[in-house]
């Protein structure tokens, strides 16, 4: 199994509850992106969507197809725990082809 794609810490994924209200996790990699959104509220979950920042941020990976699961997501108005689980699938299925 080779090892996950890492971004640069500065270049990590910061999860924000809103604008201006950071939460303390942070991923620089797939796993750890998949790891913090079991962690993360949903209300963070919701904000990042909608602002497309989880795109622009798995950009960074190369992960085109998931970048198009989660506009499909923002696009059926996914919230809550039905988005928590989603993205837990989708960002599963790519940790397992990493």
């Amino acid at each position: 199994m080779k090892k996950p794609k890492t971004v640069p810490l500065e270049k990590g994924f910061h999860f924000y509850n809103g604008t201006d209200m950071p939460t303390e996790l942070m991923a620089a990699s797939l796993p750890e992106f998949l790891d913090c959104i079991g962690k993360v509220s949903a209300q963070s979950l919701e904000f990042h969507l909608e602002r497309g920042d989880f795109q622009n941020w798995l950009g960074l990976l190369g992960e085109k197809r998931a970048i198009q699961q989660l506009d499909s997501f923002a696009k059926k108005g996914l919230k809550g725990e039905k988005l928590r689980a989603g993205m837990i699938e989708v960002v599963k299925a790519r940790v397992g082809k990493a």
